[in-house]
């Protein structure tokens, strides 16, 4: 498979959080914290590779006492915001406008099909929302840890919506800017969901909100069955007025 296919056929999870300014240091902390809990919890993650330059580097995100000092000079090249208005690189101090970045994988480079993890968060001024974006091409990994690992994100990044879909599958069925984010499986912070999912849809109340389960298992790329029950769950949405983050 080409890696235009491989990118279409990936299962991809997506979490968008309100935005929430932050330091550097701040956001280095976060992300290494939410890092840690992935890693404790999934083997699939017993490994964590920083992405720079969109090349991985061989620093492991634990063992490697050199990984802090290569995560912040993968960063430095951006301008951010420090006491001095001159002074345009990165400290544990700075804050940014738009957002902090920082790309992970599970795999170094030609170790085979990898989980990517993005993560994007802190500007003092972004309209757009914060968010967390877990990739992965590897296609051994379970639906339940699939599952697993959205409900973890989902309690520790408390996102206003999130989806867990192949990201096929986002194509066809086109998201609008700032509409929800809808998959096979789906969270939405509005409890007033509940009510507007249809019966034939698996719910269950996590982190405060409804997490909406199309399927048990991770459906194929081209399940047509799937895409019209996402389309079906977007339309419900957007009559109950709730399809908007």
């Amino acid at each position: 498979m080409d890696d235009e296919s491989k990118f279409w056929n990936s299962v991809t999870l997506c979490l968008y959080c309100a935005p929430r300014p932050m330091t550097g240091g701040d956001f280095l902390s976060l992300a290494k914290m939410y890092l840690r809990h992935l890693k404790s919890h999934f083997d699939l993650f017993s490994n964590i590779y920083l992405i720079s330059n969109s090349r991985v580097s061989e620093l492991d995100f634990e063992s490697d006492p050199n990984f802090m000092s290569w995560w912040v000079e993968s960063i430095s090249d951006y301008a951010y915001i420090n006491s001095d208005s001159n002074d345009k690189t990165f400290h544990l101090t700075s804050k940014c406008l738009s957002s902090f970045s920082a790309h992970f994988s599970n795999r170094k480079e030609g170790e085979g099909d990898a989980v990517t993890i993005e993560i994007r968060a802190g500007g003092t001024r972004s309209v757009s929302p914060d968010l967390v974006i877990i990739r992965c091409y590897d296609d051994s990994v379970s639906s339940k840890d699939i599952f697993d690992i959205f409900r973890m994100s989902i309690e520790f990044w408390h996102p206003s919506d999130g989806s867990a879909s192949r990201e096929i599958f986002y194509k066809e069925t086109q998201r609008s800017i700032g509409e929800l984010s809808v998959g096979w499986l789906t969270y939405i912070k509005n409890p007033d969901a509940l009510a507007n999912v249809p019966a034939q849809f698996r719910t269950d109340r996590v982190d405060g909100g409804v997490l909406v389960k199309i399927s048990e298992e991770i459906p194929a790329a081209g399940d047509k069955v799937i895409i019209f029950s996402i389309e079906t769950l977007k339309m419900v949405l957007q009559q109950a007025g709730i399809e908007k983050r």
